[in-house]
């Protein structure tokens, strides 16, 4: 019993772990962007392009790998209200 218990809690604490380490990108990648917006040309240009490739992939993507993929999509102001519906919805 405790055996199994112990193999369940580490298995919990590795999805955690992933779940943090995934937030945590996130914010780093946010933090990036803000930052390009806020900076040069060059840096304009990068966000620019990886929005533009966000938006190519938010329309071809099923509804539910849109909402997977949400917070990435919101960053750029794709599928958070601001512009249409996703194609399949």
């Amino acid at each position: 019993m405790t055996k199994g218990f112990d193999s369940r809690c580490a298995v919990l604490l590795g999805l955690m772990m992933s779940a943090i380490t995934a937030v945590a990108a996130d914010l780093q990648e946010r933090l990036e962007l803000a930052a390009r917006r806020q900076s040069g040309t060059a840096r304009h240009d990068y966000t620019r392009q990886l929005c533009e490739s966000r938006r190519w992939l938010f329309e071809r993507m099923t509804e539910t790998a849109c909402t997977a993929f949400a917070d990435a999509f919101a960053v750029c102001g794709i599928g958070d209200g601001s512009e249409s519906q996703h194609p399949d919805g």
